[in-house]
């Protein structure tokens, strides 16, 4: 379990871009939450990425941070047992052997 990275953040579909925006992706809530990419780092301070609240990469220190949003990476080639749409309500379900 981690975080989303910025490169991640942007392949889901944030514009990497402060000029354009793009609100209809998966992973938009209109919150901020930090990634795990930093962007520099301050003299006592890890400056972040995070998704901005108008749908783009956000590239700042975060002092109203909704949190984080955890991702799990699966190897390639892993089985799902049938149903399961992906949402909290009817998650999918790994196959385990």
């Amino acid at each position: 379990v981690g975080l989303l990275t910025a490169d991640e953040i942007v392949m889901a579909g944030a514009s990497g871009n402060s000029s354009t925006s793009n609100n209809t992706y998966y992973l938009y809530t209109g919150d901020f939450y930090w990634s795990l990419s930093p962007s520099y780092f301050s003299d006592y301070l890890a400056v972040g990425f995070s998704m901005d609240y108008r749908g783009y990469l956000f590239n700042g220190a975060l002092y109203n941070s909704s949190g984080v949003r955890p991702v799990v990476s699966l190897k390639p080639g892993t089985e799902f047992e049938s149903g399961g749409d992906g949402t909290p309500t009817n998650p999918y379900i790994v196959k385990y052997e």
